[in-house]
């Protein structure tokens, strides 16, 4: 997967042609148009398998297996970007239709279809919930992180005799696996504060 592909499809997916063709070239223009064409598709058949999808755009673009399988790629990680988005899209579709069916009830004089699409209107917009509270980012502090050898720090309790316990694990090491080379090496001059 081309990450700069991904990158352009999360501005640009839904851009118009001519805007396309103004940043990009025509191969990439063209590409675009493909991803946002399967891309609707997915989101309008979101039960069908991958093979239906690959059946579905093998007979629409002469392409190989292999790129086809790189576009589905491509939307399958376009789907989770986008889903909120299209939640708010539909919803403002939803909202759009509802005021036309009270405009329409308006002028009809119909209070109870007016009530019931005004309803309708405010739980698909949320009306009655509060606003979410915005968070204050300038106030949260990062929590300092001190690093430390002592195991009492994460909460462990310390090994006792530790050095002992060492030099035994050493000694059976040697004994099961005789074919073991001491190495020379030197300590590393590391310094993570």
């Amino acid at each position: 997967m081309n990450p700069k592909t991904i990158d352009i499809c999360r501005t640009d997916l839904f851009a118009d042609k001519s805007e396309l063709l103004e940043k990009y070239d025509a191969g990439r223009v063209q590409h675009l148009i493909r991803l946002r064409d399967m891309y609707t598709w997915a989101m309008e058949n979101p039960s069908q398998s991958d093979r239906a999808f690959i059946e579905r755009f093998r007979q629409q673009y002469p392409l190989s297996l292999t790129a086809l399988y790189n576009d589905l790629n491509i939307v399958k990680t376009l789907v989770p970007i986008f889903a909120e988005k299209n939640k708010d899209f539909y919803r403002w579709k939803v909202s759009q239709v509802l005021e036309e069916v009270i405009d329409k009830a308006r002028e009809q004089e119909d209070l109870k279809t007016m009530e019931r699409a005004a309803s309708s209107l405010a739980r698909v917009n949320r009306v009655e919930e509060p606003d979410p509270e915005t968070v204050p980012y300038e106030d949260i502090v990062p929590n300092a992180f001190v690093l430390s050898g002592d195991p009492r720090d994460a909460g462990l309790t310390p090994m006792k005799n530790k050095e002992e316990r060492l030099k035994k694990l050493y000694r059976d090491l040697r004994l099961q696996h005789p074919d073991i080379e001491d190495v020379d090496y030197e300590e590393a001059d590391v310094s993570f504060l």
